[in-house]
């Protein structure tokens, strides 16, 4: 609840609320299987978010793209997947901030796009990630890391 009243970031507030809706008591959708429909829904969503990780969508957008609740749409998602959409995400506009950053672009710039809401969230999660900060990552041309996407 205190990281909910802290941070900035919409997609992630939106993130720790369906989170804590999925630890409420609710009819058992474990046992639903998922079936090809469910399958292509999921591979629809993850296209959405590629085409539009450097944009402030939410949860609610990547849903209605497949026609799903947000919380049926999370359920879902980390069934197929093993992750959370917005870890998934996360994941992508880290990826996309490695590249920039190897081409010679600012941190700053870098930061907003891949699709970061502030420098300061983008240098948190670089750096909790991939283990160094963003201008280490430049200034050192590190390109063999741990960490990849």
């Amino acid at each position: 609840l205190n990281e909910l009243l802290h941070t900035d970031d919409e997609f992630y507030k939106e993130h720790l609320v369906l989170q804590l809706l999925q630890g409420l008591p609710h009819e058992d959708a474990t046992n639903s299987k998922v079936n090809s429909y469910n399958l292509k829904q999921i591979e629809t969503a993850k296209q959405y978010i590629l085409c539009n990780f450097e944009n402030q969508i939410t949860i609610a957008d990547i849903a209605a793209s497949v026609y799903l609740s947000p919380f049926h749409f999370c359920r879902l998602f980390k069934k197929v997947t093993a992750t959370t959409p917005y870890s998934y995400m996360l994941v992508i506009r880290l990826a996309q901030a490695k590249k920039l950053l190897q081409q010679g672009e600012t941190v700053t710039n870098t930061a907003y796009k891949a699709g970061f809401q502030s420098l300061d969230n983008f240098t948190h999660y670089f750096s909790q990630y991939i283990g160094i900060s963003p201008s280490q990552f430049r200034n050192h041309g590190l390109t063999k890391l741990p960490f990849s996407a």
